[in-house]
């Protein structure tokens, strides 16, 4: 029989994770991309619909060249309630750096590199990778000349620096809400 504490702990994280996937706004997942949201590039060819072999779904194609990026777009701003971002990506280990900005403002958080998320080694093109990044890894404190509130963030980029370009899939993207314990 399993102690009071050990169950208490399990209805706990079991409800946690519950509360957080119902809390969570997917961007695309498998071949959509939702509702409200859209895609820009510049210096990059886009494919939404490519079939994968490897997680035998349909994820986002991205070609990037020389500071080439892709960016998903939402009207409604995500800054107030989204404490992250997670994605799965494919690729062999894509020099990307990720951001998120503001439309209405032009609020702009700090670009981190994608190796500081997870080891770049680890994302090849035979599997994907689960990532996440945390919100608070690339909010920059209020700037009186530069406007950098998360408040109306409502875009979310991948930006390949550099003269190498990237090449990569993403899947399963969507904003982790900061509704859950």
């Amino acid at each position: 029989m399993r102690s009071p504490s050990f169950l208490t702990f399990l209805s706990l994280a079991v409800g946690s994770l519950l509360c957080q996937v119902q809390a969570n706004e997917v961007i695309y997942a498998d071949g959509s991309l939702k509702a409200n949201w859209s895609t820009r590039g510049l210096g990059t060819t886009i494919d939404l619909s490519t079939s994968d072999a490897v997680a035998n779904t349909v994820s986002v194609a991205v070609n990037s060249t020389q500071n080439g990026f892709i960016s998903f777009f939402t009207p409604k701003p995500f800054g107030k309630t989204a404490k992250g971002l997670q994605f799965d990506i494919s690729g062999n280990q894509p020099n990307l750096m990720v951001e998120a900005l503001s439309d209405i403002d032009w609020a702009v958080s700090k670009r981190i590199p994608l190796s500081e998320l997870v080891p770049v080694s680890s994302i090849t093109s035979d599997k994907f990778s689960t990532v996440f990044l945390d919100f608070n890894k690339i909010y920059i404190p209020y700037q009186p000349t530069y406007p950098t509130a998360p408040d109306n963030w409502d875009t979310i980029t991948f930006y390949a620096p550099g003269s190498e370009g990237a090449v990569y899939r993403l899947n399963n993207l969507q904003l982790v809400e900061g509704t859950c314990p």
